[in-house]
């Protein structure tokens, strides 16, 4: 007795079929996959970040960093702290240093958004993430002898002038206050507070707020509320 087999029409019309299916589920398994990758980088910087700044501050005996070598020397903080591969060129004077962040970004919708201009000191971290961080601004004093917090700024592509270069998906920017704290970029008061609304963040990350900062700016503390996970 023979035993019936499929015949060759039905095991196209099965491999067209598996095509279809993996042709619409393979770019989102992907992108979450390189979201995931994306994020887990981020941390690892934040980290590493974390860490460097408590080094400093305990090494040289401060709890205020505007007075810590992070005022005039960002470079030996970098170069001391972090596993640095190279300092990174800039862009605006022909310097011979590779370039560690690409020439152009694009915002969450895939509209043009412009360069990461460097600033401060960058360098090409051996995780292969670019690291940008500025001078920490010196303490200044207002008429009635109060302060205003001072920051640092902090821009990081986790990794490196890679693609996608889209601010918010591999391109990050938060401060480091003079207290220690790393927090969002561009909002010094709200993030220093403990009931800071986080849904501010996140709007001003998926491009619902009408002030723009660039640089992602409003992602990184989405993501870090979400534990850590990037969710839009």
């Amino acid at each position: 007795m023979f035993k019936k087999g499929f015949t060759l029409t039905e095991i196209l019309v099965a491999l067209a079929i598996i095509g279809v299916i993996s042709a619409l589920t393979m770019p989102g398994l992907i992108n979450n996959y390189q979201e995931k990758i994306f994020v887990t980088q981020l941390e690892r910087v934040y980290n590493e970040v974390s860490k460097a700044v408590s080094q400093l501050m305990t090494d040289e005996s401060v709890d205020d960093l505007t007075e810590s070598s992070l005022v005039d020397d960002p470079e030996g903080f970098l170069n001391k702290y972090f596993d640095v591969s190279y300092v990174c060129g800039d862009r605006d004077d022909n310097s011979s240093a590779p370039n560690c962040f690409a020439a152009s970004y694009r915002s969450l919708d895939k509209s043009e958004s412009g360069s990461a201009n460097n600033f401060g000191t960058c360098v090409y971290l051996n995780t292969n993430a670019s690291l940008c961080i500025d001078a920490m601004n010196p303490r200044t004093y207002n008429d009635d002898g109060t302060y205003d917090h001072e920051y640092s700024q902090v821009l990081v592509d986790v990794n490196g002038p890679e693609p996608p270069n889209i601010e918010g998906r591999d391109l990050f920017s938060f401060d480091i206050y003079d207290n220690g704290a790393i927090r969002e970029a561009y909002d010094l008061e709200g993030a220093m507070s403990t009931d800071a609304d986080f849904s501010v963040y996140s709007d001003k990350c998926l491009g619902r707020s009408e002030t723009f900062n660039g640089y992602g700016a409003g992602c990184f503390t989405k993501i870090m509320e979400d534990n850590w996970k990037m969710d839009y």
